[in-house]
C-alpha cells in the first residue's frame, strides 16, 4: 500500500514509518524541519520531501497514488499565548491535509488529535472518547487548537472523508531524535538536572504501542471512529523512582505544589518574556499535569485489541536509546 505521513521527522513519525516498511508498504513522508531523523528515515528506504503543510499548492503533488494519510504534523506548544504559531499548523494546516485527501481520493485518513483536545477533567471521572472538547474560544493556544483542528476533520467526514481519530497521552519512549515535548522531562532527570519536582502527574504511552494502535486503527477501524490511546499514570518524582536504579541518581526530595505554580506562572512568564525568553513555567502545563489524572483506553482495548507494555520497560528502553545516541552528556543541547 501507498501510505503518506505528515510529520514524518517526529518521534512518532519515524518509529511509524519503520514499522509501515517492515511490513512491505511503500511510505512517503512530509516534513517541514531539518532533524537528524531524515537520514534515518532514508535508511529505512522511506520517500521524505521537505513541505511545509501551511503551503496547500506544495501539497497537492505528494498525494499523488496515495491510498492512506497519517496526519502528524502539529505545533506542539505550551505557551499559554501561542496562537499566531499554533493556529496555521493545527487548524489551517489540517484543513489543508484534508483538501489535499479528498483531491486525491485518498481512501482513508488517521488523524492524530491530542488529549490536550479534552475539557481537563481533575476531579471527575476518567476522559474518554465521550468526554468534550475545549471551545473555539478556549483561552489557551495548544489545546483550542487541537479542538479546532480536530473539527475541521470531524466536519470533512461528515461531508463524506473516510476518517479515524487518535488521541494520544503523553508520548515518550525511543527513537525520538529531536528530544522534544514529553521525553525532555524524563532526559532531564536522566541526567539528573532536575532538581526538584512538581506535584501531578501525566499519562505516558509509548511511542510504540500508540504506533500499533494506529496501524490497527487504519486498517480495521470503522469510518468515524475515534481511540484515546494512553497508557500509565506517573509523577515526575515516580519516574525518578523507576529511574534510580539504571541512573544510580538520587530522587529529588523536593516537590512543588501546582497550585503554588499555577500561582506565579502569570508573574513568570511575564518576566521572562520582557527579557526576550520562554518561561517553562506556564498555566498550559500546569493545566497538562493536573488536568487528566484519570485516562481510559478502554475502547481502544476493546475493539483494537490494545494492550499497553510496562512503563518500567518503557523507561529502561528510553535510557538506553538516550545512552546510544549520546544524550546523557549534558554538554550536548538536545531540547
Amino acid at each position: 500500500m501507498n501510505i503518506l505521513i505528515t510529520g514524518g521527522t517526529g518521534h512518532v513519525g519515524v518509529v511509524l514509518a519503520q514499522r509501515l516498511i517492515e511490513e512491505g508498504h511503500t511510505v512517503r513522508t512530509l516534513a517541514f524541519d531539518n532533524s537528524p531523523a531524515i537520514e534515518r528515515l532514508r535508511a529505512l528506504g522511506v520517500q521524505h520531501y521537505h513541505v511545509d503543510i501551511r503551503d496547500a499548492a506544495a501539497l497537492t503533488k505528494h498525494f499523488n497514488n496515495i491510498e492512506l494519510v497519517f496526519h502528524l504534523a502539529a505545533v506542539i506548544s505550551f505557551r499559554d499565548n501561542d496562537w499566531s504559531s499554533v493556529k496555521p499548523v493545527n487548524v489551517d494546516g489540517v484543513q489543508n491535509i484534508v483538501n489535499a485527501c479528498k483531491a486525491a481520493g485518498v481512501r482513508r485518513m488517521v488523524h492524530f488529535s491530542s488529549i490536550d483536545a479534552f475539557a481537563a477533567n481533575p476531579g471527575g471521572p476518567a476522559i474518554d472518547e465521550s468526554c468534550p472538547l475545549v471551545s473555539d474560544n478556549y483561552f489557551l493556544a495548544y489545546p483550542r487548537s487541537k479542538a479546532m483542528g480536530q473539527r475541521v476533520v470531524m466536519n470533512a467526514m461528515r461531508e463524506g472523508l473516510d476518517a479515524v481519530i487518535i488521541y494520544p497521552t503523553s508520548i515518550t519512549g525511543p527513537y525520538d531524535h529531536m528530544v522534544r515535548a514529553s521525553n525532555i522531562p524524563m532526559l532531564m532527570i536522566a541526567r539528573g538536572e532536575m532538581k526538584v519536582v512538581l506535584t501531578g502527574g501525566l499519562n505516558w504511552v509509548d511511542v510504540r504501542d500508540l504506533v500499533s494502535a494506529a496501524i490497527t486503527a487504519a486498517q480495521s477501524a470503522p469510518a468515524g471512529a475515534s481511540y484515546l490511546v494512553g497508557g500509565t499514570y506517573a509523577s515526575m518524582r515516580d519516574l525518578a523512582v523507576l529511574l534510580q536504579p539504571i541512573t544510580g541518581l538520587p530522587v529529588p526530595r523536593i516537590e512543588i505544589p501546582l497550585g503554588l505554580v499555577g500561582v506565579i506562572a502569570p508573574f513568570a512568564a511575564k518576566w521572562t518574556e520582557m527579557r526576550g525568553g520562554n518561561s517553562p513555567v506556564t498555566i498550559s502545563a500546569v493545566r497538562g499535569l493536573s488536568g487528566y489524572p484519570r485516562v481510559s483506553h478502554a475502547r481502544a482495548a476493546r475493539e483494537l485489541g490494545y494492550a499497553p507494555r510496562p512503563l518500567q520497560q518503557t523507561i529502561a528502553d528510553t535510557y538506553r536509546w538516550f545512552a546510544d545516541m549520546g544524550f546523557l552528556d549534558p554538554a550536548r543541547k538536545v531540547y
